[in-house]
């Protein structure tokens, strides 16, 4: 397939960042089962009975960047253009969304990231972390796939559907 590599435009060079990013690290599950523990500790329960132990559950971002949402204000820095293999003739498409080798393309996917994990935190009241394009759940084994189902679901009213879930479990690859 063909990349449409922004890169080449030299629009890199000409960013600047007023902020910086900010990812959770592989430790992320480790954190939030620190924070349950201590939470049933505080409230004199014990984790493990309270929770029934911990399950944690992995989701993707499918095309990332294709997803990630642009302003129509920033579309004159997304045209890709495409030269016609038979004819020569160079084609123009605006892209509505990142382009694969543009330094902002980075950035907007990580506040986009940040977004998502800020309304699973906060709307739907689930410990769920971004990392880039990939999502991850830690719930109480009593729960089952709930919180998993739940973060789909609001991935998929914000336009930004999940893959596939792989399932819930005492270990997953974050």
């Amino acid at each position: 397939r063909r990349i449409d590599d922004a890169k080449m435009g030299g629009q890199n060079s000409a960013i600047e960042y007023s902020e910086r990013s900010h990812l959770c690290t592989a430790f992320q599950p480790a954190l939030c089962a620190r924070l349950v523990a201590e939470e049933a500790a505080r409230a004199g329960l014990d984790p493990q009975e309270a929770t029934g132990g911990l399950r944690t559950g992995c989701d993707d971002l499918p095309d990332a960047f294709r997803g990630t949402p642009i302003c129509p204000e920033d579309l004159d820095m997304h045209v890709v253009a495409v030269q016609e293999p038979t004819t020569g003739t160079w084609m123009f498409q605006v892209v509505w969304a990142a382009l694969f080798g543009l330094s902002s393309s980075v950035m907007q996917l990580g506040r986009w990231s940040q977004f998502l994990q800020a309304i699973c935190r906060r709307v739907a009241a689930l410990m769920w972390s971004m990392y880039v394009d990939d999502g991850l759940d830690v719930d109480a084994a009593a729960a089952g796939q709930g919180g998993q189902d739940l973060a789909a679901a609001v991935f998929q009213a914000l336009g930004t559907p999940l893959a596939p879930a792989k399932p819930m479990a005492a270990e997953n690859v974050f």
